[in-house]
Order: C-alpha cells, then sequence, then structure tokens
C-alpha cells in the first residue's frame, strides 16, 4: 500500500546566534500528518536560496525515511512525502534568511555600543510563521 506523509510547516524560530562563526540555531515546528514534530538545526547564514533548499531537503530526508517490509508489490514500497503550500513555503523561507543575513550583516558593522546588548539578544529572538 502507498504511504502518504503530508508535511505542513508551522514555524521557524531562531534559537541562537553566534557572532563569531555566524552560526544559527534553529527550532523547525512541523506536522506530520498532523502529529507535531520539532527540529534542531544549525545553519551558517550563506546564500538564502542554498538555505531554503538544505531546510525542505534535511525535512523531506528525515521524515521521507522508512522500514519497508520486503514484499513482491511494488505498491507497497512507495512513500509520497508531500509539503503543503510548497511554493509558500520557499518563499516565506527564502525571505526569512534574506532578513537573517540582513540583520547579521548589520549587526557585524555596527561600531556603537549603545543598544549593542539588545541588538545581540533580539537576534536570538525572531521567528517565521507559516
Amino acid at each position: 500500500m502507498v504511504e502518504k506523509r503530508a508535511i505542513k510547516f508551522e514555524r521557524l524560530r531562531v534559537t541562537g546566534y553566534d557572532r563569531n562563526t555566524d552560526l544559527f540555531d534553529f527550532k523547525l515546528y512541523i506536522s506530520v500528518n498532523d502529529v507535531p514534530q520539532k527540529l534542531k538545526k544549525q545553519y551558517k547564514i550563506s546564500k538564502p536560496e542554498d538555505l531554503k533548499e538544505q531546510l525542505i531537503d534535511e525535512v523531506k530526508e528525515e521524515f521521507g525515511n522508512t522500514q519497508f517490509a520486503e514484499s513482491d508489490d511494488i505498491l507497497e514500497n512507495i512513500l509520497v512525502v508531500m509539503i503543503d503550500d510548497f511554493e509558500k513555503v520557499e518563499e516565506r523561507l527564502t525571505m526569512f534568511f534574506k532578513k537573517l543575513k540582513d540583520k547579521s550583516r548589520e549587526f557585524k558593522n555596527n561600531k556603537r555600543a549603545e543598544g549593542y546588548i539588545n541588538e545581540y539578544n533580539s537576534m536570538a529572538d525572531i521567528e517565521l510563521t507559516f
């Protein structure tokens, strides 16, 4: 029997930022067949399009793997992974990563001491809701 997995992206949250290595810690909240799931990822901000592709590929890989029983019926070994509103998810992820990259660049170029700690703390509290 063909198995289907519907993945719905709910929100992506930045939970940490390391200025020296330019690494962001993320928590991705999704639901797979209406079952809530959470993934923790760490990415260095580079090209937003590459990050979007990497994140989507990792989600597909994480929830697209399954162990199939040995069978002669080819339909028993098919898994269909669908992402709800795929185009919208891609667009929102690209814009989110662009925003993070710009914010990171602004933060690194900041030469003033006033508001530095608040700006640093605000880097770890950015969220995208799908």
